[in-house]
């Protein structure tokens, strides 16, 4: 779309941009893996650090991400949703549990720009699915559908998340970490919603990544069958978001570095205004210009109607 709307400039800016945010995301989701088994290794008396458990994750995920595509593996959809679903459930029954002795004991901190901005890269990267959709379109079996599929998600999406972050910010308060599972003060329960959450992003990993390693295969040209070419690529590749990943101290900071610098250009920005170039293109060959529509096209930034423009900002408010 990028390309099409201002040239091959753009269009390799964004997808620098797509492979950096996979990047970062399939970092988050190893992290969080890692935390979440080593807290329940820990809870059961085993002695497990941050870095051997993502260590760990890396060696156990590291056949399986010489898959093609996620149509080879679209079983570990079903298990990451199930396993979803159920720790929310979990979640949501331990803030029953909670919520008297929590919420008079708990405090609220103060509204600040960093505060808020921290947020919205968190919502941001929450709901920020976009870099992957033109992999799941591609594998799906009726890719015609793929606007109810992904509204359906969006909706379960919210479904999902707002009873989680909401209530669990009014009963716990300030004391929330980068993880709400910590803040469950049943053993028990919180050491089960812990398995459910890893099952889930460990096999999330596999989806997410996946993007970057087609497109590494891609860039150096390797056949689309398993061969020493794709081990190597997809070894390299996935091992340095392995290695990268256990130089952070905590996914919070990776997950506000992706919310709050590509994925906004992902999600906000390159969206509608490839959409405005793309109608002000078409009415420009309506017109009869020949000229290259491109990213340092003079043209565009001088003939550009008024009616569209005012539609363009019309859509983002």
């Amino acid at each position: 779309m990028a390309q099409k709307a201002l040239g091959d400039s753009m269009g390799h800016f964004t997808s620098f941009c797509t492979y950096l945010t996979v990047f970062g995301g399939t970092a988050v989701f190893s992290l969080l893996a890692a935390k979440t088994i080593s807290e329940v290794l820990i809870g059961f008396g085993i002695p497990a650090t941050m870095c051997s458990t993502l260590i760990g994750v890396g060696l156990v995920l590291w056949p399986f991400v010489m898959l093609k595509s996620p149509m080879h593996f679209w079983q570990v959809s079903i298990v990451a949703t199930v396993s979803t679903i159920t720790a929310v459930a979990l979640i949501l029954f331990g803030y029953a549990l909670d919520a008297k002795g929590c919420f008079q004991h708990s405090a609220y901190p103060e509204f600040t720009p960093m505060a808020a901005s921290n947020s919205l890269a968190t919502i941001i990267f929450a709901y920020g699915g976009h870099p992957c959709i033109p992999t799941i379109v591609h594998d799906m079996k009726t890719p015609q559908h793929y606007f109810r599929c992904f509204l359906l998600s969006y909706i379960a999406l919210f479904v999902l998340y707002t009873p989680v972050s909401l209530l669990g910010f009014w009963i716990y308060g300030d004391s929330v970490s980068d993880s709400i599972i910590s803040s469950i003060q049943n053993d028990t329960l919180r050491r089960g919603i812990s398995i459910l959450i890893a099952l889930h992003v460990f096999f999330s990993v596999l989806i997410i990544v996946n993007p970057l390693l087609q497109a590494s295969e891609h860039l150096f040209r390797v056949k689309q069958e398993f061969g020493i070419g794709r081990f190597l690529i997809r070894t390299t590749v996935f091992w340095i978001i392995i290695l990268s990943a256990a130089c952070v101290p905590n996914f919070g900071v990776v997950v506000n570095l992706v919310g709050g610098s590509t994925l906004p250009l992902l999600v906000l920005i390159f969206p509608p205004l490839f959409g405005m170039c793309l109608e002000v293109r078409q009415k420009l060959e309506d017109d009869g210009a020949k000229e290259d529509f491109g990213f340092q096209s003079s043209r565009f930034l001088r003939d550009v109607p008024l009616d569209i423009s005012l539609d363009f900002f019309d859509f983002l408010l």
